[in-house]
């Protein structure tokens, strides 16, 4: 049956339509081994001894059913659920319970066949002595068979039987009787039917024969015939007596199979959950920082891979937690940067609204300057124009009290040479000192001493450089980038502004000089109304009036008939 139940499974499995290719290469594999277990227990009875054969049997059942096994579970990925020490601990049965029932199965097959060669030699044994202590008195009389049955009986057992037949199938001697003289007017016990008796009547003799009497009783038994007389003597004991001790060791091998079971699943378990601890507490600490208490650490017990990987887990959750806060920085710097550039929009504007609603230059240029130094914290802020000759920059406007010294005393410097702000009025370019002592360009200002980076930006109209916007910081490297970009765009607003006040002053002294013009043409017109007209003189150039202050001396003029024409006609 053992070697069976594997047969109908896989050849089940093999038949299954709906079988996946997984389960017909373990059916397969089971088919195999089931062949090879049961090839090797038949065809190499001879050649292998009964203990390396019940050994090879088990490797070769075992191997295949936990291959199967664990290449199953492996597999199925839906069925592991659970806690995986419980797993480990049924895993770990399922392996080894099968070998054991394998082996106890196995050797129980192996110590009944051993049973039954013993039993075959006891039983022949006892036959030879019989048939040898007959022959060796040479004596067939009941009285001399009654004696050697007697001596038979004793290696024996109560158990057994021995008894005589004579050619006639009729029992001589049998000591189930007694040993007593079977009278010719007794009853006489015919053994026709007997099956041992049967066997030797068909020539097989010396053999042992397994077979059930008309009471239901199995026997185990070995006929034998005596030389000469054409008699049978069998010697046969009940099957219950020989295999009892097989029964012991069999209820014996199952009580150790049921506690070895036992043991194996309490070791197995304890051992696993030892085992599993530091994966436990790795567990725990995981559950922990998932939670948010990111400061958890994992105990570091042992030295294996364990270890190494509770090591391996501190050095990820120290990573993460220097990502965490890196990225904490980075969103408060990120934030920071949004809200200083939502406020540098918010100058840019109003700044852009003053810009707009001022057209004096000088208003415009002192109100710029003193935004920029209060919404920026700048130390100084100064803005520079270039004269007509484009020879110096000359200082226009100031935020602080030095550059109020400064505007005082008409500070100005050479375009190209001087300093920071000559260099960007020569060159049109930006120039940003972050730390002034290492700028070869820039030039001490004593009315300025806390200055310790400064930056100059061009105030550009289309291709012509208007002046220079010069702002400065007590603090090294304080322009930023958002600094500089917002900056720019002030700067380039300014230099329109200024541009279209500059076209604004430009446009009232023109309108000035039309209106100065226009009141002298009234005036001259006005002049005429009251002088009296008396001609006109007529040039290529002009015509003008001729009144009679301005008339030249002349001859009498001949006497004519038209009328005289004032001013006043046409």
């Amino acid at each position: 049956l053992f070697g069976l139940l594997p047969l109908v499974v896989a050849f089940s499995a093999l038949r299954d339509k709906f079988g996946t290719p997984a389960l017909r290469r373990w059916a397969w594999l089971i088919l195999v081994a089931s062949l090879a277990a049961a090839l090797l227990q038949a065809a190499f009875t001879q050649y292998i001894h009964p203990i390396f054969r019940v050994m090879l049997v088990t490797v070769i059942y075992a191997g295949a059913y936990v291959y199967v096994a664990l290449a199953q579970r492996a597999a199925e990925h839906r069925l592991q659920r659970g806690l995986l020490r419980n797993r480990l601990t049924v895993l770990f049965m399922m392996i080894a319970l099968p070998v054991m029932i394998t082996s106890v199965i196995l050797t129980s097959v192996q110590a009944r066949t051993l049973l039954q060669r013993s039993a075959t030699r006891r039983l022949g044994a006892i036959a030879h002595l019989l048939v040898g202590g007959v022959s060796l008195r040479e004596d067939f009389s009941v009285r001399n068979l009654q004696e050697v049955v007697r001596l038979a009986v004793t290696e024996l057992g109560e158990t057994g039987v021995i008894y005589i037949v004579d050619r006639d199938d009729r029992a001589v001697v049998d000591s189930r009787m007694d040993l007593t003289l079977i009278a010719e007017d007794s009853p006489v016990r015919d053994y026709s039917q007997s099956p041992p008796v049967q066997a030797i009547r068909r020539g097989q003799a010396n053999q042992l024969l397994v077979f059930t009497d008309n009471e239901g009783i199995r026997w185990w038994g070995y006929p034998t015939a005596l030389s000469g007389a054409g008699w049978i003597a069998v010697v046969q004991q009940q099957e219950t007596v020989i295999t009892q001790d097989m029964q012991r060791f069999a209820t014996l091998s199952w009580i150790i199979i049921a506690a070895g079971g036992v043991i194996l699943l309490s070791l197995g378990y304890f051992t696993v959950r030892e085992a599993f601890l530091p994966i436990a507490s790795l567990t725990e600490t995981a559950r922990a920082i998932v939670a948010g208490d990111s400061t958890r650490r994992a105990v570091v017990e042992s030295e294996d891979e364990i270890g190494t990987l509770a090591e391996a887990f501190n050095a990820v959750t120290a990573r993460l937690n220097e990502l965490i806060a890196n990225l904490e920085t980075r969103v408060a710097e990120r934030t920071r940067e949004v809200e200083r550039r939502a406020e540098y929009l918010s100058i840019t504007g109003g700044l852009s609204r003053v810009v707009a609603s001022i057209l004096d230059v000088n208003t415009l240029l002192d109100r710029v300057a003193h935004l920029i130094s209060e919404r920026f914290g700048f130390y100084h802020t100064g803005i520079f124009l270039l004269d007509e000759a484009r020879e110096w920059a000359v200082l226009q406007a100031v935020s602080s009290e030095g550059g109020q010294r400064m505007l005082a005393r008409g500070h100005r410097l050479r375009v190209g040479e001087e300093g920071i702000v000559g260099y960007v009025s020569g060159s049109g370019r930006a120039r940003i000192a972050l730390d002034v002592d290492e700028d070869v360009v820039w030039i001490k200002n004593p009315d300025l001493p806390a200055t310790r980076s400064e930056m100059a930006l061009p105030l550009i109209f289309g291709q012509q450089i208007l002046g220079v916007l010069d702002v400065q910081s007590e603090a090294a490297a304080a322009f930023g980038t958002e600094d500089i970009a917002t900056l720019r765009i002030l700067a380039d607003q300014i230099a329109v502004a200024i541009r279209n006040a500059q076209l604004f002053a430009e446009s009232q002294q023109t309108l000035r000089e039309l209106q100065r013009s226009y009141a002298e043409e009234v005036q001259q017109g006005w002049a005429l109304r009251q002088t009296p007209v008396i001609g006109y003189r007529y040039t290529p150039a002009d015509t003008t009036p001729l009144t009679r202050a301005a008339a030249p001396m002349a001859s009498p003029a001949p006497t004519v008939s038209a009328p005289y024409v004032d001013a006043d006609n046409t």
